[in-house]
């Protein structure tokens, strides 16, 4: 029991929304329902009901009961989950070869709205601007190679301004099959029609050879539970008849359908709802790719700035001071072996075209290395260091063995 519909589809549907600006500032919302790759009776000719079927509007009014399937806890009748759809068929089957039926017209009300399917072909397309007070009545010629007549309803539960969760749900429905050569067959939901119904439709559901053998049985609701929300003194039988001429083959169609909109056509809170979600997760998308770029950029200089730092070598000078530890060897060792501190020798006073090669102390021998500028054994400009030879006790090696001095 709500006036706001629901959001739906079919699975052969396609949805598109054009929004624009009306004068107001406002926005309409038009949506559309593409069906495509489905067999279909529409268009159909609306006329006014005829009176030779009223016998089928009595049936309606007086012995039909409302159904669903039922619901898992926590839901009780007669509540269903409020935004949601389930599938309903019923399969007619004439065991009388000396019969063939010639048309169906079936009456029925869905709370909220519906679509309906016979022998798979498309009847009626889900309409959320539907009154389920006043029921609805179509006319189809019966085409079907078998002996079977599926009727399929998809019944969609709308959204109730006072509880989102759930609220009342259900399906009625009076059925009348004519035969070639006259004669017919009226039968109504609760009583002598066995409906079954299902929360999960598959692909194909409304088709005739579609096996709805798992299906659950239809619910019925006895009138303790139904004229609550349906009172039957508001139960209005319908005032025309939608005829259909003929079975087309698929093809696309193109129907308006606008189920976001309200009475005066403006944008329905839970379509603005779903409009600011959407350009949330667009924006963090973007966000999410901007920042990617950035970071693998940045990564990009990073490493080249690194690896052209790397390509340079980098020199120190040697420290003016090489401090090293004497090497000390045991008692019973017949040599020993002491390196001395250099230090970077004084500058020089005398005043050559270059500067002497080495200022050293006395050697093993006692000489002295000379800093003339005129020796011989001058070498190239260096640095100039003061050395400090090492001093090492040898063994004296000779024949007749070994003898330290």
């Amino acid at each position: 029991m709500c006036s706001i519909p629901a959001f739906s589809h079919t699975p052969s549907s396609f949805l598109f929304i054009i929004c624009k600006s009306s004068p107001g500032s406002s926005i309409n919302v038009q949506t559309y329902l593409m069906s495509a790759g489905r067999a279909t009776y529409l268009p159909l000719t609306e006329q006014t009901f005829p009176s030779e079927h009223l016998s089928l509007l009595e049936a309606y009014q007086g012995r039909a009961s409302w159904i669903w399937i039922a619901e898992t806890s926590p839901y009780t009748a007669p509540n269903a989950p409020s935004g949601e759809q389930r599938g309903f068929r019923f399969t007619y089957t004439n065991n009388d070869p000396t019969r063939t039926p010639s048309n169906a017209i079936i009456v029925l009300a869905v709370d909220n709205y519906f679509a309906l399917y016979i022998n798979g072909a498309i009847v009626h397309e889900a309409d959320p601007r539907n009154d389920f007070f006043t029921a609805s009545a179509f006319s189809v010629p019966i085409q079907s190679p078998s002996n079977k007549t599926v009727f399929a309803v998809r019944a969609i539960n709308g959204r109730n301004t006072l509880d989102q969760t759930q609220n009342p749900a259900g399906l009625i429905t009076a059925v009348k099959i004519n035969f070639q050569g006259g004669g017919s067959e009226v039968f109504v939901s609760g009583t002598d029609t066995k409906w079954v119904g299902e929360s999960l439709l598959a692909p194909g559901w409304e088709e005739t050879n579609f096996d709805d053998g798992s299906w659950q049985t239809a619910t019925v609701y006895p009138s303790t539970v139904a004229n609550t929300p349906w009172p039957p003194d508001r139960r209005l039988a319908p005032s025309t008849l939608a005829v259909a001429t003929r079975l087309t083959s698929p093809q696309t169609t193109v129907t308006s359908s606008p189920e976001n909109q309200d009475s005066s056509g403006n944008l329905q809170p839970g379509a603005w709802a779903g409009i600011v979600v959407g350009a949330a997760l667009l924006a963090a998308a973007l966000a999410a790719v901007a920042t990617f770029f950035l970071t693998r950029r940045r990564y990009q200089l990073t490493k080249r700035a690194s690896l052209a730092s790397s390509s340079h070598i980098a020199y120190t000078s040697v420290p003016p001071t090489i401090q090293t530890t004497p090497l000390t060897y045991p008692p019973n060792h017949a040599h020993q072996e002491s390196l001395s501190t250099f230090v970077p020798a004084s500058a020089p006073t005398e005043h050559h075209d270059y500067p002497p090669a080495y200022v050293g102390s006395n050697d093993g021998t006692g000489s002295v290395v000379s800093g003339s500028g005129g020796s011989s054994n001058q070498q190239p400009p260096g640095p100039r260091y003061q050395v400090h030879h090492a001093s090492v006790h040898k063994p004296n090696m000779s024949t007749g063995g070994l003898t330290n001095r």
